[in-house]
């Protein structure tokens, strides 16, 4: 049943989409200065494609994944340990 309190998101794109767009999500979180020992936010994250990378830049700092859907294992396509 939909939570009435939360404003329904559209579909998330499927992957194609993402990586037509950004097809190296890296690079991008590189450009805008994303790098180690940072704590990092990836609001309205989605199915982790930036998020991932993040992590992996961010290293050993922090990253945090949010977003509007209640179920994040639903939304993700991706596997995290």
């Amino acid at each position: 049943m939909p939570d009435e309190r939360v404003f329904p998101a559209t579909l998330m794109p499927d992957s194609d989409w993402w990586q037509a767009l950004w097809p190296n999500p890296t690079a991008v979180l590189r450009a805008v200065g994303i790098g180690a020992g940072m704590g990092v936010v990836d609001l309205c994250c989605g199915n982790g494609y930036f998020t991932a990378p993040m992590c992996e830049l961010v290293y050993p700092g922090e990253t945090w994944a949010l977003d509007l859907d209640a179920d994040p294992a639903r939304a993700s396509d991706m596997d995290m340990p």
